[in-house]
């Protein structure tokens, strides 16, 4: 056996673990021919978490890349228990992989011999994550005390036959996030933000948008008003037979040390109260069970057509989005360059509608758009540079 780093498999209920068995047993048998993978039942994950502190620091420094620094190693590793007791969902979550380290949380759920085989609602979690991907194969690498995360999510092809119901999903993510501070924190509307299309953006007391909360943000004059990004979403799809295995990646910074601007921090800062009082403080377990509780009910919606419906997915999306009634220069395939509008909303296939100054509509799907969010302009996508910190993607 090689000294990859463990594979602790954590089930919140004997139902979870009955699931991930009749699906996985023998993946789990050739998993563990190459590194240690260990399933705990609910009364064998206490143990299991204290255990897994000694793991951190023996396989981090082997496992980082240069840049990856070895203080990541001195973090607390990841405690199932207190996950399991933030998460109120009915599965989604039930099932969670931890690993010290790994190059990117995405990968744990689709690799073989052990990615196929899991229950669709496993979640992965990383102490250190030295690979993960954003959007257009931007690489990121996570810091200490940031959470860096995947949920397998196994979609009906026919269901997924159309590339809404993937752009529909990462909107649902980006909102979980949201939802999930906004909830259990009781942070202030105005001051966590969605930024189109999957990053989640802290707005600073008196930032420019934070006191229009009605339509999302921003006016005809608008900007970002000061915002901080301090998380992102990817999705990734597979065809596997009969169905589409959807990874949902999430990199939050929830505690990370500066310079790189955490959701502690933020809170700090805007009087919002995540150390534990009445609610439980904030965490990387806290905020991920919160998080996939969200998450389920956001996807359990879409899946009976709730996108577009009163109070739908979309409507809560663009509530908490920082764009609505923004003002943005358009990329250069609209009308040539040059042209300027003011942002509208989402439509069915979930593109951004910008009202163009002079008439029409311009349409623009995030696949090939990106949000400039300090030029206040819509641009052609190109492929990111190598990054860290800041928007850890699973």
């Amino acid at each position: 056996m090689s000294a990859r780093p463990p594979i602790g498999i954590h089930c919140a209920t004997d139902a979870a673990a009955a699931t991930l068995l009749a699906s996985a047993s023998a993946a789990l048998l050739a998993a563990s021919a190459t590194q240690a993978v260990h399933v705990y039942a609910p009364a064998e994950s206490a143990a299991a978490a204290a255990a897994a502190a000694a793991s951190v620091a023996a396989v981090a420094t082997a496992e980082s890349s240069a840049s990856a620094t070895v203080t990541a190693t001195t973090s607390a590793p990841f405690d199932p228990r207190t996950y399991h007791a933030a998460l109120h969902s009915r599965s989604l979550g039930a099932v969670l992989l931890h690993t010290p380290v790994t190059g990117s949380t995405q990968d744990l759920l689709r690799a073989p011999p052990l990615g196929p085989a899991l229950p669709s609602g496993t979640v992965a979690v990383a102490d250190i994550q030295t690979g993960g991907r954003g959007r257009r194969s931007a690489v990121w690498e996570s810091p200490a005390g940031g959470l860096a995360a995947s949920v397998l999510l196994r979609v009906p092809a026919a269901a997924a036959a159309t590339a809404a119901t993937l752009v529909h999903l990462q909107y649902a993510a980006g909102l979980a996030v949201v939802a999930a501070l906004r909830r259990v924190w009781r942070w202030p509307p105005g001051g966590v933000r969605v930024k189109w299309p999957n990053d989640v953006y802290v707005v600073p007391p008196g930032g420019a948008d934070e006191a229009d909360e009605g339509d999302g943000g921003g006016s005809e004059e608008g900007g970002i008003g000061g915002g901080i990004k301090v998380g992102g979403v990817l999705v990734e799809a597979t065809v596997r037979g009969a169905d589409v295995a959807a990874v949902v990646g999430l990199g939050v910074n929830v505690a990370n040390a500066a310079p790189t601007t955490s959701l502690v921090a933020a809170a700090a800062a805007a009087g919002v109260d995540v150390t534990g009082g009445c609610v439980p403080a904030l965490s990387r377990e806290t905020l991920l069970g919160a998080t996939l509780t969200e998450l389920e009910r956001l996807a359990d919606a879409l899946a009976a057509g709730g996108w577009d419906t009163p109070g739908g997915v979309r409507a809560q999306y663009e509530a908490a989005w920082m764009h609505r009634g923004q003002r943005v220069a358009l990329p250069h395939s609209v009308g040539g360059g040059g042209r300027r509008g003011v942002v509208r909303g989402l439509d069915a296939a979930g593109n951004i509608c910008v009202a163009v100054d002079g008439g029409g509509v311009a349409k623009l799907d995030a696949a090939t758009t990106s949000f400039d969010v300090l030029a206040g302009a819509l641009r052609e996508k190109a492929v990111g540079p190598r990054g860290r910190g800041g928007q850890a993607k699973g």
